[in-house]
């Protein structure tokens, strides 16, 4: 069976569609499907990723509005006859979906946000505030919701067995995302340093990052205990030996679930926003909402205050929330 992803990542839009499509992808080609992307060309784009991972890509002309693509689309949909699209963009609307299905494919939308109806045949939203959402499509529509669904790679299920409950907080992961546009690491490092603990620092920098050489510089005034690590096929090692991860709220969260990682989040996207109020909710984070609201010194406060026993209640409730075997839930669908 061919399966067509559409989704894009840029340096402005972040890397998270397409890493979390390329999840599903790996699991249908594992099954014995042939899975094409269908991705724009963008500053910071992760076509070698793709590449990476054995998938093909056709590249989809920049075009507006956005509904424009869909006479380039019908080509291809003609020229490899997919029985599936899964469409990981918000720029699709009701319309879009309708085309698609009176193109002949099967549609498979994946959402977060609830900003159009779907009439399509699977609505998909991994998030712990799905649910939550009062979505308006087909009563045919088959709905996956949830964390249970989450789609995370294998290696995370595969590690959390070693996973400990954390109790103590030594060593920090700071990841904000593939892209950061507006550099809110370099502000989670000066809030480390405001905080006044001495902490083992490990900071991932994203294939669309753009602001390293102010990393740099900051991460030399620490000696060896601070390290960058760059565009990482995955984060699973590196969540393993942590104690605590300050992060932006999307998907690599069901990742920290999955191997029990406590978090600080602070969203850089509206789309994160309903994730990180869940988890704060469940009390597996501490959420301080929109990152444009955070200043250098709230960071700092939070972190001095994470007590061994505050880190165990965040981690045990972390480890609640996603089990890391959601893509292979979400397959069985097709």
């Amino acid at each position: 069976m061919k399966v067509f992803i559409r989704a894009d990542g840029s340096e402005v839009i972040g890397t998270g569609h397409i890493m979390r499509t390329l999840v599903l992808a790996e699991k249908l080609k594992e099954k014995g499907n042939d899975v094409i992307f269908l991705c724009r060309k963008l500053p910071g784009a992760p076509f070698a990723r793709i590449q990476r991972c054995g998938f093909k890509i056709e590249t989809i002309a920049n075009v507006w509005p956005f509904g424009m693509e869909l006479v380039q689309i019908r080509s291809l949909i003609a020229k490899y006859k997919p029985k599936w699209i899964v469409v990981d963009h918000y720029e699709a609307k009701e319309n879009y979906y309708l085309a698609l299905k009176e193109f002949g494919v099967k549609v498979m939308a994946v959402d977060d946000i609830n900003q159009t109806k779907f009439p399509v045949d699977i609505l998909f939203n991994q998030n712990i505030n799905a649910k939550n959402l009062k979505y308006k499509c087909s009563v045919r529509t088959k709905k996956i919701f949830g964390p249970k669904y989450a789609l995370v790679k294998d290696v995370y299920a595969q590690l959390r067995s070693k996973a400990q409950v954390r109790t103590n907080f030594n060593r920090v992961l700071v990841f904000m995302g593939g892209a950061d546009p507006d550099n809110q690491t370099l502000k989670v490092l000066h809030g480390i340093v405001r905080s006044g603990r001495m902490l083992k620092v490990d900071v991932v920098l994203g294939s669309a990052f753009k602001y390293s050489k102010s990393i740099e510089a900051e991460i030399k005034k620490h000696g060896t205990a601070w390290k960058i690590h760059r565009d990482v096929p995955d984060l699973a090692a590196l969540m393993l030996k942590s104690d605590v991860a300050i992060g932006a709220g999307g998907s690599v969260s069901w990742e920290m679930c999955t191997l029990k990682l406590p978090m600080i989040l602070m969203s850089i996207a509206d789309n994160q926003l309903g994730i990180a109020k869940g988890l704060a909710k469940a009390k597996a984070a501490v959420n301080f909402g929109k990152f444009n609201k955070v200043k250098e010194s709230d960071l700092a406060k939070v972190i001095k205050s994470l007590t061994a026993r505050k880190v165990q209640r965040l981690s045990q409730n972390a480890a609640r929330i996603c089990d890391g075997l959601g893509a292979g839930r979400t397959v069985r669908y097709f």
